[in-house]
């Protein structure tokens, strides 16, 4: 049985095998009253029975039966014992689950149960994953593939019933990064939900203006020798901006857009302005100034389209991987390189410190928080500061008033985190995600990371000091740094015109026909409405195929997805979510709402793609 487990487990997980082999089996393994396998571990206070000694297939049975409801989920079996739970969800409780996820901390313990259990089918069924080993990274890594599941059904944890003796501290941390990592992806599903067409006409009304420029891969550790700034725009920002006149040219200001306002009134003329926010609310950042000084404008493509036409300075491109837009925008027109984008615009600044190879680098202004006496949640001067009254300790929420941009009060719900001054601060939830986001970062930066803010949250691995005393410790000889950037960041080159046309006319082609494919789908679902009282046996007639077979085309059409992934978001997301196989009115549905979303998206992104394709751009010579 070891062999045959071991086997499997090598085809998908030959590293974990190699690991097995050389692992010792800690178990003592005996038979059951009934004869299958039970045994026991030997902890601290005595050796401890993993499993029933009368029937441990029947005790699975009955542990099993509590796990699962009725209906698809995804399911985290934390601790596997021997692995008759694993084998009975297998074999006869397939149905309720899409994807589990086995985490078992202890090697020794997996051995025996290979040992113990024929665990074949599982190890063969690619939407059973397992991660074994003393390694939460792993386990996150192995969450991470199995996301679309997570997101599109529900999520339910189980902790055998020895797991938590063993080894509960561990597990404890493993749900604690899993359920982190879920909210993370969460807040950036809502986000796409909601922006996604917008996203996507910024990256195609952005492209003209990215052909031919810097990208970050032209300036990786151009700067290795120098201490970066990472400006941002919290409310400490009002009590220490002043000093950043004394850095000059002996490290690089990094700010980001919204505290740009601030520093140009000072007379600071930063060395970089980052902005990446999708909305019309970033053009606020800029409008009514005299964009006198040399500063980079660093933007990705999904940046509010009007920025770069704005901003006159010299660009640099940081591209993303996030979508296949922009993929292909590096494959056919790059490279420029890319950034991790982080949920802020901060989270991205840090990214291109790093990408400089900046050392030491210094937040400014970073709260992540607020002030619990009272203040705004913006340094007072920009865009987007709204001002709240004094939060009382331990406070659920705020009521955030009025700021430039909006006239509508917000109330911001508030969790309690330890500050960088001591004591603990309210913050929101999604900044909660981003200074988990940054405390991940630095963790694995292998950077100096200063905290210079002076105020705010406490981001966990950073060093906390005045700004005064980072300026004076990194700041006393002159690095040339703007010289070294205007050698670098250079006007945009000539490209291949004729390339480009070429290029931007098969995705707008392909729309086209994407969007007369959509009109064919919702005949056929028209079809198919009066006869859903057959239930289940609808998916067996050939018009229910067609249907299928349509979006299918569509759908795995790699120029669509480059056309309209993102703003196509909300509709395939709506698609993804779990139905049970009888429900076939609502699976039509859904077929019904991809197919309308998209004739109107490929439709209007036809247009503009064809519009795109008619643009000037850098011709080569």
């Amino acid at each position: 049985m070891f062999d045959s487990n071991l086997e499997a487990v090598r085809t998908r997980y030959p590293v974990l095998a190699g690991e097995i082999s050389r692992t010792e089996n800690p178990i003592r393994l005996f038979p059951s009253q009934t004869g299958p396998l039970t045994g026991e571990i030997p902890t601290t206070s005595g050796p401890m029975l993993l499993h029933s000694r009368y029937d441990p297939i029947r005790e699975a049975e009955r542990e099993t039966d509590s796990i699962l409801e009725e209906g698809s989920s995804v399911l985290i079996l934390l601790g596997m014992g021997l692995g008759y739970v694993v084998r009975e969800l297998v074999r006869n409780r397939r149905d309720r689950f899409y994807d589990l996820l086995v985490v078992e901390r202890d090697l020794g313990l997996f051995r025996a149960a290979l040992e113990s259990v024929d665990l074949t089918e599982a190890f063969r069924d690619e939407r059973i994953h397992f991660a074994v080993g003393d390694n939460p990274s792993s386990v996150l890594e192995t969450a991470r593939k199995i996301l679309p599941g997570i997101m599109s059904s529900r999520l339910h944890f189980y902790r055998t019933r020895t797991a938590g003796s063993l080894n509960g501290a561990y597990y404890d941390r493993v749900t604690e990064e899993i359920h982190h990592l879920v909210e993370h992806t969460a807040a950036e599903f809502q986000l796409m939900i909601q922006s996604g067409p917008q996203l996507q006409e910024n990256l195609w009304r952005n492209l003209p203006h990215i052909l031919g420029q810097t990208g970050v891969i032209e300036v990786e550790n151009l700067l290795a020798d120098v201490p970066a700034f990472v400006v941002a725009a919290g409310p400490s920002l009002n009590g220490n901006l002043h000093q950043l006149a004394h850095v000059g040219d002996s490290g690089v200001v990094l700010c980001v857009d919204t505290s740009y306002r601030l520093l140009k009134k000072a007379g600071i003329d930063p060395h970089f302005v980052i902005a990446t926010d999708p909305t019309e609310l970033n053009e606020r950042h800029f409008q009514d100034l005299s964009f006198t000084g040399d500063p980079i404008l660093a933007f990705d493509p999904e940046v509010y389209h009007t920025i770069p036409t704005l901003v006159p300075w010299r660009r640099l491109v940081m591209n993303l991987e996030t979508c296949a837009t922009t993929r292909w925008f590096e494959q056919e027109f790059g490279p420029w390189g890319v950034v991790e984008k982080g949920g802020s615009v901060a989270n991205t600044a840090f990214s291109l410190a790093r990408i400089l190879g900046c050392d030491p680098i210094v937040f400014v202004g970073l709260d992540l928080a607020y002030d619990p006496k009272g203040g705004a949640s913006h340094a007072g001067g920009t865009a987007l500061a709204r001002p709240f009254e004094s939060i009382a300790p331990g406070a659920a929420s705020v009521t955030m008033d009025r700021h430039a941009a909006t006239n509508n009060r917000l109330e911001e719900n508030l969790v309690w985190i330890p500050a960088a001054l001591g004591g603990q601060v309210p913050t929101s939830r999604i900044m909660a995600l981003y200074i988990r986001k940054f405390q991940q970062e630095v963790a694995l930066c292998g950077r100096h990371v200063i905290d210079s803010t002076e105020g705010g949250a406490l981001i966990p691995g950073t060093e906390v000091l005045t700004l005064g005393h980072s300026i004076e410790a990194y700041c006393s000889k002159n690095r040339e740094v703007r010289q070294r950037l205007r050698e670098k960041v250079r006007e945009p080159q000539q490209i291949d015109s004729t390339r480009f046309k070429n290029a931007i006319n098969s995705v707008a082609q392909s729309l086209l026909r994407a969007g007369e494919l959509a009109e064919f789908g919702l005949s056929l679902t028209d079809q198919l409405t009066p006869h859903l009282s057959q239930g289940a046996a609808l998916r067996d007639d050939p018009t229910w195929i067609r249907m299928e077979e349509t979006f299918n085309t569509i759908y795995r059409d790699p120029l669509v997805k480059v056309g309209v992934e993102q703003a196509l978001f909300s509709a395939i997301y709506f698609f993804c979510q779990k139905e049970p196989p009888d429900a076939v009115g609502e699976r039509l549905k859904k077929y019904w709402v991809f197919f309308e979303k998209s004739r109107t998206t490929c439709a209007d992104f036809h247009r503009l793609t064809t519009t795109v394709g008619q643009v000037s751009v850098p011709v080569a010579r």
